[in-house]
């Protein structure tokens, strides 16, 4: 990517997400209550070789939340990180060999956008500071916590190069 293109991926993943957060966030704490739902992704928890800056970016936007959700806490205002999985979405247009890894994947571990904004929807108004939606992407988000990360990078490599 270009180095434009990479500036453009941190300004949108990050720049406008902490703009926006740091625009709300103050009227929402004086008037007593509010709602934050931000967007990140299972690639939040591991490093993504041939998509690094989109990990990072996305393991940003878990960070941020996470620690604004406990700086909140009393406020009346919320924060929640929805972290989906490989979504069925047009984004995935756009990844090299996306189609061909759709066509092996199970299909259990493609998750249907409706339902990820149903769970993200249903984790932010109940406060809840990280949801992972669906099964298979929480047993491997919980996996990832307990793995040394050189092994993770390891595989990631591996699957990655494999993929794209």
């Amino acid at each position: 990517m270009s180095l434009d293109s990479l500036l453009g991926l941190v300004s949108l993943n990050a720049g406008a997400l902490t703009a926006m957060t740091r625009l709300f966030v103050e009227p929402m704490v004086r008037g007593g209550g509010g709602r934050i739902l931000n967007v990140a992704s299972l690639a939040a928890f591991q490093a993504m070789p041939a998509m690094a800056l989109y990990g990072a970016t996305k393991a940003f936007i878990v960070s941020l939340s996470e620690a604004l959700a406990t700086e909140l806490r009393d406020s009346g205002v919320t924060v929640t990180a929805l972290c989906p999985g490989y979504t069925a979405t047009r984004m995935l247009d756009d990844i090299p060999g996306s189609r061909d890894l759709s066509a092996r994947m199970p299909s259990g571990i493609i998750l249907d956008p409706e339902e990820v904004a149903r769970v993200g929807y249903r984790a932010c108004i109940d406060g809840i500071p990280l949801v992972v939606p669906g099964v298979s992407n929480q047993i491997l988000a919980r996996l990832m916590g307990f793995q040394p990360r050189w092994l993770l990078r390891a595989l990631g490599g591996f699957l990655f190069r494999r993929v794209l």
